[in-house]
């Protein structure tokens, strides 16, 4: 109702596409878009609402913004799956298969939301104010890759998934730090520490059968 009465769809913080995309209503996006809306809105906090999806896991969001738009900008949408609840392989093979870059080193504007809580929680890790995964993280964004962000939130799934999708173990961040020196660092699980030095044995395995997994899911419910 309120679409056809010409409702604004560009108001609020953040966007209807951008909700509809964090609440993974890929309904709401088909309509959104029947009326003139674009699938690449972004929202108040510089992230577009493919990023968004990504972020909070919303599979049929991200795959119905990818129908909208086949050609869609997929910068920063692993960073982000990575960094928060996306870093499923089923996420990563949808991103993939649209060719997002496994390797995207993350750099965001100072100026952006994300950008100014990054470096000022990246401060606090520096200074030993308060050490915990989200500022390490902070303090180690910049030109952290997707890889690495899975490292160092424990989502082992999501940095199985990168690596069979043959995401770089060598690349260095600002700092110089590698996915194998968080792993290393960290204490990652063995399966994970021989697949960043080649053996992709179990994470062949791990994706394989979290993919069954979905599928037995999805066609159940």
């Amino acid at each position: 109702v309120l679409l056809e009465s010409a409702a604004d769809v560009t108001l609020g913080l953040n966007p209807p596409m951008c909700g509809a995309a964090l609440g993974n209503h890929p309904e709401c996006i088909q309509m959104l878009c029947q009326f003139g809306d674009s699938p690449s809105r972004a929202g108040f906090i510089d992230l577009s609402a493919i990023v968004q999806a990504s972020a909070e896991n919303s599979v049929e969001a991200v795959r119905e913004l990818l129908q909208q738009r086949p050609m869609l900008n997929l910068s920063r949408t692993l960073n982000f799956a990575m960094w928060h609840r996306g870093a499923t392989a089923e996420m990563v093979g949808q991103l993939v298969d649209a060719k997002a870059d496994v390797n995207e080193q993350l750099r965001l504007p100072l100026r952006s939301m994300f950008g100014m809580a990054f470096f000022l929680h990246g401060l606090l890790y520096r200074w030993g104010v308060r050490r915990t995964t989200g500022t390490r993280i902070a303090y180690h964004s910049v030109g952290a890759t997707p890889l690495m962000f899975a490292i160092i939130r424990g989502h082992f799934e999501g940095a199985a998934a990168l690596l069979v999708a043959k995401a770089q173990v060598d690349v260095p961040n600002a700092r110089k730090k590698t996915a194998l020196d968080f792993a290393q660092e960290l204490g990652a699980p063995q399966f994970l520490m021989n697949a960043l030095e080649g053996d992709l044995t179990v994470c062949n395995r791990m994706v394989s059968s979290a993919m069954a997994n979905r599928f037995l899911v999805s066609h159940v419910v």
